[in-house]
C-alpha cells in the first residue's frame, strides 16, 4: 500500500488519466442508464395506451370472466375437500373397521378426538 508521501510525489498525469477515464466510464453508465429507463418508460406508455384503447366495459367483462374461471375452480376444490371431510368423519366416527389401533400388542381401535390427535402428532413427526 501506498504511504501519503509516495502518492504526493507521484507523477499526476497518471491521476489525471485516470480520473478522465473514470469519469468517461460514469457518463457512459449514466447514459447506459438513462437509455434503460426512457426504453422503460416507452414500454409502459406503450402498454397504457393498449390498454385504454379496450373500452372500460370489455376490460370488466374479461374481468368477470377470469373472476368467474376462478370461482368454478374454487368451487370443484371445495366439493373434493367437502367429501373428503364426510369420508374422514364417516371413518372417524362409525363402528366400521378403524382407520388405526393403538399399539401391535393390544390392537384397540383408535377413533373420534383420539384419531385427530394420532394424526395431528403423525403430521408434525414428519
Amino acid at each position: 500500500m501506498l504511504t501519503d508521501e509516495q502518492i504526493a510525489n507521484m507523477n499526476p498525469a497518471p491521476k489525471l488519466l485516470f480520473d478522465a477515464q473514470w469519469a468517461e466510464a460514469a457518463r457512459a453508465i449514466e447514459a447506459a442508464s438513462c437509455a434503460e429507463r426512457d426504453k422503460r418508460i416507452a414500454e409502459l406508455e406503450r402498454e397504457l395506451v393498449a390498454a385504454k384503447s379496450v373500452p372500460m366495459k370489455y376490460r370488466r367483462m374479461a374481468f368477470n370472466a377470469e373472476l368467474q374461471v376462478e370461482n368454478a375452480n374454487l368451487r370443484k376444490e371445495l366439493e373434493a375437500v367437502r367429501k373428503d371431510a364426510e369420508r374422514y368423519r364417516w371413518l372417524r366416527d362409525s363402528d366400521h373397521w378403524p382407520a388405526a389401533f393403538d399399539s401391535h400388542i393390544a390392537p384397540e381401535p383408535v377413533r373420534g378426538g383420539y384419531l385427530d390427535a394420532a394424526i395431528d402428532a403423525a403430521k408434525e413427526r414428519t
